[in-house]
């Protein structure tokens, strides 16, 4: 049976060739058409992708907007208040507290409030005049004010948009 098989094949060697060449071309295109298809669902996936990503990066977009302008809002409606202020100040404090100076002992209550620390009141009772004026005293505190305001308009917006940018992150379809 053997013998028989082998001269088979001797005899008809152009068969076994053009059959072996048509299986290697059969699988050459098998191989050439799933690459082509695997090429073409990444080329998709990576379309959808990019497309998810610049819908993040709109909504983002629009939530920084968003936040920015209701910031300056605030911050417009602080120095309109801050002016405000500083007009009373001057209209009721400088015309009436200007001829007292204050006492050294409030000048270094205010400055160690200021520092951040909160020295023994009971030690600079010395009731001596310090020669600052206060209303001088005044309009540092106010200064103090509109920058605490707007420093902490500045957090509730960034919190804000912490927030938001949270939400368009983990929401996003």
């Amino acid at each position: 049976m053997f013998p028989m098989l082998v001269s088979f094949i001797l005899a008809n060697w152009q068969r076994a060739v053009i059959y072996g060449a048509l299986v290697v071309a059969a699988f050459t295109i098998a191989v050439g058409i799933g690459y082509y298809r695997g090429v073409q669902r990444l080329w998709d996936y990576q379309v959808e992708q990019a497309q998810a990503a610049i819908r993040v990066v709109v909504k983002q977009g629009a939530v920084t907007e968003r936040i920015v302008t209701r910031y300056v809002e605030r911050k417009e409606q602080i120095r309109t208040i801050e002016k405000i202020v500083e007009k009373e100040i001057v209209r009721y404090v400088d015309a009436h507290l200007d001829d007292y100076p204050l006492s050294r002992a409030a000048v270094i209550l205010h400055d160690a409030a200021a520092a951040g620390s909160v020295p023994d009141p009971a030690g600079a009772v010395d009731g001596t005049a310090s020669g600052i004026k206060a209303s001088a005293l005044t309009q540092a505190c106010t200064a103090n004010y509109a920058e605490y305001h707007q420093v902490a308009s500045r957090l509730i917006s960034l919190q804000d948009w912490v927030r938001a940018q949270a939400r368009v992150n983990v929401l996003d379809p």
